[in-house]
Order: structure tokens, then sequence, then C-alpha cells
């Protein structure tokens, strides 16, 4: 990652002194990665933008104009009310912050600041479930097993802030899942960032849940990295029942196994556990352990 210049993080973080925002945290992350969408689609083209004009308009009207409908739902579904319930001298600010960005950023591209200014918001308040940006290296050893075939069907429940996908060629056909709408939505914001390709699918949706409710779907490769030692609550029986490995106390095992019923013969996974999982005496564990050993 190229260095961000230290004085555009102290400019953007002094705008809410300055002209005092009234949104929330949450709120002012989404609308600066909204913004920065949009910006990279080209809402400061002359031909699109009239510093004249009302910012609140012009962003409904550019979102109205970009092609595919998946930015204009993001802005009908989730920014809309922050856009229009926003105090105007904080978005013309901010706004014209992100307009001549490009001039600051010294080598470093969109697609970093995005994730600088994401990094610093996560870095400093816990409101989106404990997430944060995977690194880098983590990202590409969970992909490096990733099999060289002309189609690929690739899945990745608890997907968190989409590291996974951000890298992947257009050749594959990736399948995402994200619990934490706040979390889902930066997500999505952050593919459209990376030019993500537009068949990859992402929904805002519980994994484990889902496992019992869905089809038969298989995968060539899957890959997750999810919370640790999760414990189920009495929403889970029905999986746990019919689960031979599930156990409400921790869901390690439980995941893993039923994952693994998502993969195609001959497929690939990597999966991210803690340490417990292969040296945990629960009987379960044990017993899904020896399962994997003597399946190989």
């Amino acid at each position: 990652m190229s260095i961000i210049p230290i004085d555009e993080l102290v400019f953007k973080y002094s705008l809410d002194n300055t002209y005092k925002s009234n949104l929330d945290e949450k709120e002012k992350i989404l609308l600066d990665c909204f913004l920065l969408v949009l910006k990279k689609r080209g809402f400061y083209h002359k031909k699109h933008y009239d510093f004249g004009k009302d910012k609140k308009d012009l962003i409904s009207r550019f979102a109205e104009t970009i092609d595919g409908s998946e930015i204009l739902h993001i802005y009908n579904d989730h920014i809309e009310e922050i856009i229009q319930n926003v105090r105007k001298s904080y978005l013309d600010a901010l706004i014209g912050h992100f307009h001549s960005l490009h001039l600051n950023l010294k080598g470093a591209s969109l697609e970093e600041y995005f994730d600088y200014l994401l990094i610093s918001f996560l870095n400093g308040q816990s409101k989106l479930g404990g997430d944060s940006i995977q690194p880098k290296e983590l990202t590409e050893l969970l992909n490096h097993f990733l099999p060289e075939k002309k189609t690929l069907e690739y899945y990745n429940p608890f997907a968190g802030l989409a590291s996974l996908a951000i890298t992947l060629p257009s050749n594959i056909s990736y399948y995402g899942e994200e619990l934490n709408t706040s979390v889902w939505l930066i997500a999505k914001l952050r593919m459209m960032m990376y030019d993500c390709p537009g068949h990859f699918v992402f929904e805002n949706k519980n994994s484990i849940e889902g496992w019992h409710h869905t089809g038969k779907e298989l995968y060539d490769y899957i890959s997750y990295n999810p919370p640790f030692n999760l414990k189920l609550d009495e929403s889970f029986p029905h999986l746990l029942n019919d689960e031979r490995f599930g156990d409400h106390r921790n869901a390690n095992t439980l995941i893993v196994s039923q994952t693994l019923k998502k993969l195609k013969e001959g497929g690939t996974m990597s999966f991210i556990m803690p340490n417990g999982f292969l040296n945990s005496n629960n009987p379960k564990d044990k017993e899904f352990r020896k399962f994997l050993i003597e399946n190989n």
C-alpha cells in the first residue's frame, strides 16, 4: 500500500469539527465510501457535475445514470436517507475534499485511500461487530490454492469486508455471504471500488442458518475466515440435531463439517481456525478430526 499523506486524514476528520456533522460514525463512513465509489465512476466529470447545483440533487441524479442497477439500489435502500439528513455545509465540504483528492494522494490509488479511511474508522470503534480488513498476506494465502480452471464456482461464507473477493479474476463465479448489514453494505461498495465483476454475488445472509434451508449447491473452491468459537443459541436446534458434529457451545467443528458438505468432489477448501480446533477434547471435535483423517 502506498503511504497516504497524513494531512489527507487530518483534513478529512477535521470536517466534523469545522462543519458539525449531524451523522453518527457509521453513517459518516458509509457516506465516505459511497462518495468515493461515485468519484471513481466519474461523478466529478464536467458533464455530470455543476458546483452551482444542489449537491444532494446532483448525487441522486448521478446515481440514476450509472450503468447497472446495483449502485442505485444501494443508494435508494441505504444511502439516500443519510444524504437527505446530512447537513448541507458538511456535505458540501466533504464533496469538495473528495473533488480535489487526486491532487494530494501522491501516488496512492483511490482504492488504497478507500481502505485507509476504512481501517482508520475500524481502528477507532467497534460498531461493525469487530470486523476488520483482512491482512493482504492472509488473503493471498487463502486464495493461493485456487485451481487453474477456466470456470470456477467459489463460495465464501462469513465474507466480512469481501477481502477474498476483491482480487479474484473474472473467470470465477464468486458467491459470498455476510450477516452484519453494515459490514455487508461497506463490502459491496468496496467490491465496486475494486471493480469486481458484475456477476459476483454477495448477499446479506446468515451463512449457518442458510445451510439448513438452501439446496445442494456444490462449489469447486470454498474459503473463509469465520468468527472463532461461536456459540449458537436456541434458534439452531434443527441444524444441531441433524449434524453429528454440531455443538451449540462452540461452532468451529460445525462450520467446517457443514462447509465440507458443499464442496464438489475433488474440490479445495481453505479456512482459518483457532489452535483449539486441532486439540480440543470435546467428543464431537475429536470425532470430526478422526473423520477428516480417515477420509483423507
